[in-house]
């Protein structure tokens, strides 16, 4: 037996040996191939830095190709650029400045902008940056701008706030009395008068309505007017006097204190925001009837407190209605018989509105739902709108101003109901849109949105739509704004409508 254990171990120590050696020989082969990656990493840094530098001289060659074609591109091709860069019809302060950076590039550019009046016409009376005191320069440019937009129509912007900064009159003056003697080329006013952590703005009212009396002339050309302030004590009525072309108006406030004899007899889109009593919305609703198209309503909710059975008025060709404050009541409602377009808001709809809502049952086809979504599901709420018959596009609104910046949560209940409900509600929809929101973990919406779909679009060999007898119209659009329904539900909905369209082929 010791023999046996001697030979055993002579054994062991041998394969120890081989192993040993099969160590070594792998060590030194990771040596080698260290040192050859480190060659490669070198010869790699180098290839890298070659690299690089051919993409910095084919940069610099198409710099120089571009920039030439760039630098003398036809004046016509410029202009056009131009006009896409500044945004003559928004009003925003860094558009302001645009005409001013586009004139800096090169001779050319400059020779070309100084020569496109219709670049220049984006006037911001007032400071580029909110908040910052008015300065020597900002009246310099409002004068600039004017004399280069030469004859061009005129976007005029007034941002008139007062906060931590004081308002240095002389200059307001100055940049109001300069845009005022161009009035007549005004085709689009802006104006926002706020006054900041309620100080005292006395002073600054009476200079400011001073300004505005200022305004008794001539605007033919004036087609869009957005005016808003916080305080009556400002009267903005002089800019609705002679301006007859005005065609879209919002108000936000109760800024003018009379309303213009002559009316307004091209106007088609009218916004009312802010209004403290029925009566001054009327005031304004009357001279606008027989043009008026769109019309947004945006009332504080004790406007609709005053009840007068005579505040009633006809608006015979008013397509689109929003409402956004309390909805007229049988007492003084809104006789609207060509209105094809309603937009409600979940937080104003009560069973008082069913008299109004049965007055535009017959015309309204297209039907916005704000905030129905995002509320805890509630039948009652719902069916106060199923006297709307006749919708065929049914839309599903958001109201950002209630997110506090964290989102909206969408909740559950809503397309269940509409799938359930016997006899079916709007039985001539064809069209569902959603918009942007995000979803509450957990919920079912998305799989309540294709029942929905499934049942309004069943096979075409099985179109009874279950045991009731009303022939339902079929879905064939549903347009989902957000990501967070998933896109598996998207896909079960565009299969589901794709099915449809072959099989009417």
């Amino acid at each position: 037996m010791h023999e046996a254990a001697q030979q055993n171990l002579a054994s062991f120590k041998a394969t120890l040996s081989n192993l040993n050696g099969c160590i070594s020989a792998l060590d030194a082969e990771i040596v080698e191939l260290e040192r050859c990656l480190a060659v490669k990493r070198c010869e790699m840094d180098v290839a890298q830095t070659k690299r690089s530098d051919l993409e910095e001289k084919i940069n610099r060659s198409l710099s120089e190709i571009y920039g030439g074609y760039i630098e003398y591109l036809m004046p016509d091709l410029l202009r056009c650029i131009f006009y896409q860069v500044c945004f003559e019809d928004r009003f925003n302060n860094y558009y302001a400045l645009q005409p001013f950076q586009l004139a800096a590039v090169n001779r050319h550019w400059r020779s070309v902008a100084l020569s496109t009046p219709r670049i220049w016409a984006h006037v911001v009376a007032g400071p580029t940056i909110f908040f910052y005191s008015w300065t020597e320069a900002d009246v310099s440019r409002v004068q600039l701008l004017l004399e280069r937009s030469q004859s061009a129509p005129l976007h005029v912007y007034f941002p008139i706030i007062r906060g931590h900064f004081l308002l240095p009159m002389d200059c307001f003056s100055r940049a109001f009395k300069l845009a005022a003697k161009n009035m007549s080329r005004w085709k689009h006013a802006y104006v926002r008068y706020t006054a900041w952590h309620g100080g005292n703005t006395n002073d600054l009212d009476l200079s400011v309505n001073q300004h505005f009396k200022s305004l008794h002339g001539q605007k033919p050309n004036l087609t869009h007017l957005d005016i808003e302030t916080r305080t009556s004590a400002v009267d903005a009525t002089p800019f609705l006097i002679d301006a007859p072309s005005l065609r879209s108006l919002c108000i936000a406030g109760n800024i003018f204190h009379s309303v213009p004899v002559t009316g307004f007899p091209c106007i088609t889109k009218l916004t009312i925001k802010y209004l403290d009593n029925i009566k001054t919305l009327i005031s304004f609703l009357i001279p606008c009837a027989p043009t008026l198209q769109s019309l947004r309503l945006n009332n504080r909710d004790d406007a609709a407190d005053a009840k007068d059975p005579s505040l009633s008025i006809t608006l015979p060709v008013l397509r689109k209605l929003k409402l956004f404050g309390n909805i007229p009541h049988d007492e003084y409602g809104l006789v609207l018989p060509a209105l094809q377009y309603l937009s409600l808001s979940r937080t104003y709809l009560f069973e008082s509105c069913t008299v109004f809502l049965r007055s535009v049952a017959d015309t309204v086809i297209h039907l916005k739902m704000v905030n129905f979504l995002t509320s805890d599901f509630d039948s009652d709420m719902l069916e106060i709108l199923s006297v709307l018959q006749n919708v065929k596009q049914l839309e599903f609104g958001i109201d950002w101003t209630t997110s506090n910046g964290n989102g909206i949560a969408i909740k559950d209940g809503v397309f269940k109901y509409l799938t359930e409900r016997v006899p079916p509600m709007w039985p001539a929809l064809q069209s569902i849109s959603i918009a942007n929101a995000s979803i509450t973990d957990g919920s079912s919406i998305g799989d309540e949105l294709v029942a929905l779909v499934q049942h309004r679009n069943p096979p075409l060999q099985d179109t009874d739509h279950g045991s009731h007898n009303q022939v339902l119209a079929r879905l064939t659009s549903v347009k989902i704004a957000y990501d967070g329904i998933g896109e598996n539900v998207q896909r079960d909905i565009d299969c589901i409508l794709r099915r449809d369209r072959v099989a009417r082929r």
